[in-house]
C-alpha cells in the first residue's frame, strides 16, 4: 500500500533498526573452527615475513603467552606483541622462519590446538660455522624450538583466548630439553590426532 505524498517525508524520517544476534557465549560451529584452522595454517608460516591475519580474533581477545610470561588483552595489544616478536626475529636472527606442524579443531571444547616450529640461525652460529652462509647447507642445519598453542573460539567464530606454550627446543643436535607439563600436553595432543585418524578409518570401513 502506497503512502500519501504528504506522509512520505514522515516515513523517510522513521529510523530503520538492524538487529544482530550475539553468540559469543556459545560454542562455535564446526565450520567456524575449520575457518580458524585454515587461516592459521595459511598465515602463521608468514609471521616473520608479512603482517599476520587478525580478522578472526575478538576485540577483547586475551593472549596468555607462557613463553615470555606475559599477558596481553585486546586486539591492539595482541597485534603489537606479535608484531614485536616478528620484528625482533628479523633483526637479531640472520635466518628465521616458522612452520606449522599440526592444527586440529576440537569441536567438544570449541578450540583449535596447533603445534608450530620456529627454525632459525643465530649470528653466533653463523660466525662459528661459515658453511651456514650457503643456503642449501643452512636449511638442513637450522636450530629450532617447538611451540604449542590453544585458541578458544566463541559462537561467533572469533578467537577470544590464545594460550602459547613452548614444548621443546634444540640447543645442540644431540641435546633436546623438554618442558614436562608442556610435553605432557603435547602427547595428549598427539593422542588426539591418532584417535581422529582411527575414527576416520573406522568410518571408511563402515
Amino acid at each position: 500500500m502506497l503512502l500519501p505524498s504528504r506522509f512520505t517525508p514522515l516515513a523517510r524520517a522513521i529510523p530503520y533498526r538492524c538487529f544482530s544476534i550475539d553468540f559469543s557465549h556459545e560454542k562455535p560451529a564446526p565450520h567456524q573452527l575449520e575457518h580458524v584452522t585454515t587461516r592459521l595454517v595459511e598465515t602463521v608460516p608468514l609471521m616473520f615475513r608479512h603482517r599476520m591475519d587478525y580478522t578472526f580474533y575478538r576485540k577483547d581477545v586475551l593472549c596468555d603467552d607462557q613463553i615470555f610470561s606475559v599477558q596481553k588483552r585486546g586486539i591492539e595489544q595482541l597485534m603489537s606483541h606479535f608484531g614485536m616478536i616478528g620484528t625482533l626475529g628479523q633483526v637479531f636472527l640472520p635466518h628465521v622462519e616458522m612452520e606449522v606442524l599440526s592444527a586440529v579443531p576440537v569441536i567438544d571444547e570449541g578450540t583449535v590446538r596447533f603445534r608450530w616450529r620456529v627454525k632459525y640461525v643465530s649470528f653466533l652460529r653463523l660466525l662459528t660455522n661459515p658453511r651456514l652462509l650457503r643456503f642449501d647447507y643452512r636449511v638442513q642445519n637450522l636450530s629450532w624450538f617447538d611451540g604449542y598453542s590453544v585458541l578458544t573460539v566463541d559462537g561467533n567464530g572469533d578467537v577470544f583466548k590464545v594460550t602459547l606454550q613452548k614444548v621443546c627446543f634444540q640447543v645442540f643436535p644431540q641435546f633436546i630439553i623438554f618442558v614436562p607439563d608442556a610435553t605432557r600436553r603435547a602427547e595428549e595432543f598427539d593422542n588426539l590426532d591418532n584417535r581422529e585418524v582411527e575414527g576416520e578409518a573406522c568410518a571408511e570401513d563402515c
